[in-house]
Parts: C-alpha cells; structure tokens; sequence
C-alpha cells in the first residue's frame, strides 16, 4: 500500500504579484469595493466600512435598544431583503479576503501589509500620506500594497493571472 501524503504542500502555495496582472487584478478589487459600499448605502449604512484596531471589518449590527413595532417589522423586512442578503455575501468577502492578508511569522509586517490595503483601497487614502504616518519608503509601501492585493484577491478568489485570455 502507497502512502500517501495528509496534504500537498503545493495547495497552500500563494501567487506571487509577478504571476498575476495587478492592473486587473487591482481594478477587480477595486469593482467588489465600490459594489460593497453600493450595497452598504442601499442598506441605511454610511459608505465607508468602521474597520477595528485590529483592521478587520465591523459586522453591521442593529443595537438592543428599544424600538418601537413599527421599527422593529422595518429592521426586519431589511434583515428578510434582498438588498441586505446582497449586502451581507459582499460582507462575507471582504472580510475573508481582509484575512487572508497575511505576512507569516512577522506580525509587524502583517499589520503595516493590512494597513496599507485598508487606507489605500477601502479608505482611498493618498500613498504619500500613508508613507509619512507609517514611516516607510516607497517601495516598500509598494510592495506591501502589491502583496496585500494579491492575498485578498486570491484568497476569495478574483485575482487575474498574467497572460489570461480575455473574452
């Protein structure tokens, strides 16, 4: 009998940015950003996801307060729709892909990668700016923001290889 390995090392095995077309790669990204904060608007929220200390997405939430009936059947009726369904799958991957920005065995470099990502492009913020409050050059700001493109796209599954035939 053959044995056989518990997994293949291979599967786990991340593109690097050279492999993939960052140019769309990015601009898929930047597509699921703005369908997500459609979809956050369409439901009552404000555009720009709260993102933690922690650079995670905050989960909407409606509070335990007192609501009147009425209140309570609206929450409802857009907790039911299809408008927050829609919502709440763009939710599921943005935050998957927010995870899936990793640097192994450096959480200095992890946080400064997701960082980097987070201001860039969810808050939109300018890459000058960015690069003076986290005290780092350009090209590491670069390739921090390279990296953490490829990870979140990879991992929920919108990153675009090079040379990929285009219909």
């Amino acid at each position: 009998m053959e044995d056989q390995p518990l997994f293949n090392l291979a599967d786990y095995t991340l593109p690097s940015p050279d492999e993939l077309d960052m140019t769309e790669t990015k601009r898929q990204i930047k597509q699921l950003i703005a369908a997500y904060r459609f979809e956050r608007s369409n439901n009552g929220m404000r555009r720009e996801p709260p993102v933690t200390s922690t650079l995670s997405l905050v989960t909407a939430s409606f509070s335990n307060q007192f609501h009147s009936t009425t209140e309570q059947a609206a929450m409802d009726n857009l907790k039911n729709s299809q408008a927050y369904s829609r919502y709440q799958f763009l939710h599921e991957r943005m935050a998957r892909g927010l995870e899936g920005i990793d640097y192994p065995f450096d959480a200095d470099k992890r946080i400064r990668r997701k960082n980097v990502f987070v201001r860039k492009m969810i808050r939109g913020e300018n890459r000058i700016k960015t690069m003076k409050e986290l005290h780092i050059e350009k090209d590491a700001y670069n390739d921090d923001l390279n990296w953490a493109c490829t990870q979140f796209a990879y991992e929920i599954g919108i990153h675009v290889w090079k040379n990929a035939k285009t219909e």
